[in-house]
């Protein structure tokens, strides 16, 4: 299961772009690759996109070898099983910066209508039941989507980072005091008004309105991650943050305009 996909211009896009925006489910390509650097570009499909019980994600077929693709689990073949009541899940998630292909949870039977006996669980849904706290892998894109259009996450973590409220993780610029970045990790976006070269080959964005002279460092050392040629380019929307887990920066310009 993955969150992200290409258009048709070879665009990244995020399952919580189609979720609020009333994208097709179909018509896109997977985002993976072989391990010789082919692009997998198979068609993909947005699924559970209004599922209160599983996450929605794209699914397709995969070229061999794709990064993206779903390895065999180690699941035993099951029974035609019991019933077990599910409530409404409450979502947690977990930033993932890797690629590795999904797999289910080992030991898990599958469910087989042709074998009688009650060692398979099967879930049916009740929204009168008891939530229940589940965390999931998502694409760094993913979150930031969903928290910029108010579809921020229950409870949300960078990696190697604490759970935070979602609403918490990623805020504005001219609300991310000084003390909010004394209570943990943020992730912060805003509008760059200007650039600055620093004294040692690294660029400073400035953000408009920031609280207490916020500003982004992008350090000498991982400039060259940005594909942008000049820092004027940074100009416009974008986004920082101050995380421990990451190993790549991640603040980047925005094409379009936050809403």
């Amino acid at each position: 299961m993955h969150d992200e996909a290409l258009n048709a211009a070879g665009e990244v896009i995020n399952i919580t772009e189609v979720r609020r925006g009333g994208l097709p489910t179909k018509g896109w390509g997977c985002a993976g690759e072989s391990p010789d650097g082919a692009q997998c570009l198979r068609p993909v499909t947005a699924c559970a996109l209004d599922s209160e019980f599983k996450a929605p994600y794209f699914a397709g077929s995969h070229i061999d070898g794709c990064s993206r693709r779903s390895k065999r689990s180690d699941d035993e073949p099951g029974d035609r099983g019991y019933v077990a009541t599910a409530g409404p899940r409450v979502w947690q998630w977990r930033v993932s910066v890797d690629d590795a292909p999904s797999v289910g949870p080992s030991g898990r039977r599958r469910p087989d209508d042709a074998v009688p006996g009650n060692r398979t669980q099967r879930s049916s849904f009740d929204r009168a039941a008891p939530p229940r706290e589940v965390r999931e892998p998502h694409a760094l894109s993913a979150l930031l989507d969903a928290a910029l259009h108010g579809y921020a996450p229950e409870r949300a973590a960078l990696p190697l980072g604490p759970l935070l409220k979602g609403v918490d993780l990623i805020v504005a610029a001219a609300e991310a005091s000084a003390a909010r970045f004394d209570d943990g990790e943020l992730i912060v976006w805003g509008r760059v008004v200007a650039t600055r070269e620093t004294s040692h080959g690294g660029t400073m964005l400035v953000l408009d309105s920031a609280a207490d002279g916020l500003a982004i460092l992008i350090r000498g050392e991982l400039r060259g991650y940005y594909p942008l040629v000049g820092d004027a380019e940074f100009s416009g929307d974008a986004l920082g943050s101050r995380p421990m887990g990451l190993t790549e920066p991640t603040a980047f310009p925005l094409a379009a305009p936050f809403s």
